[in-house]
């Protein structure tokens, strides 16, 4: 199932020799597998190291990334230093 809206607004204006456009486009969708057939799941997405981020299971998006979930990125040393020796 796909539910989306695509847009689009121009403003064109010439002063003399002057001209000039600007544009804005958006765009939103919403997706969800509802029917793998016999299937489970689907993993794909290759990024080029041979590791697989993307997939389809019944209710979620189709092709979503999966991977490790992070509390953020490092900043400075001092959060290195402090962290828990499991995480750095």
């Amino acid at each position: 199932m796909n539910r989306g809206f695509d847009f689009s607004v121009n403003y064109q204006k010439s002063i003399g020799d002057l001209s000039f456009n600007v544009g804005l486009v958006g765009t939103t969708i919403y997706n969800e597998v509802t029917d793998l057939g016999s299937r489970e799941e689907i993993v794909g997405g290759d990024i080029g190291t041979g590791t697989l981020v993307s997939r389809a299971t019944v209710g979620d998006p189709i092709g979503y990334f999966y991977g490790y979930q992070v509390v953020g990125v490092f900043q400075n040393q001092q959060q290195i230093d402090i962290a828990p020796s499991n995480l750095a």
